[in-house]
């Protein structure tokens, strides 16, 4: 299993909000606002929050050939399972 953390998330709703203004960017789910451990409950709830926001990122046609949202699931990969080590812009290998 490969995680992914809060801020990798963050970064990328940001990164989407900033360039693309007026598209309506999904939300991210709550992270919480407890601290120290979460409960199994909210953790499976967060984390089927995340797979609905990615689902919603890629079924949007304007994101799926944006370097930020390719990048991001590069990045999240494992070394070893990455298919391109090149640079996207916009869908295109640089």
């Amino acid at each position: 299993m490969f995680i992914l953390s809060n801020s990798a998330f963050d970064d990328l709703h940001s990164k989407l909000q900033r360039r693309f203004k007026n598209i309506e960017i999904p939300a991210l789910p709550s992270k919480g606002f407890s601290f120290g451990a979460q409960t199994e409950e909210f953790l499976a709830t967060r984390l089927k929050g995340l797979e609905v926001y990615l689902q919603a990122v890629i079924n949007t046609s304007v994101f799926q050939t944006d370097s930020n949202v390719l990048k991001f699931f590069d990045m999240n990969l494992p070394p070893h399972e990455r298919q391109n080590q090149a640079t996207y812009v916009d869908g295109k290998s640089t």
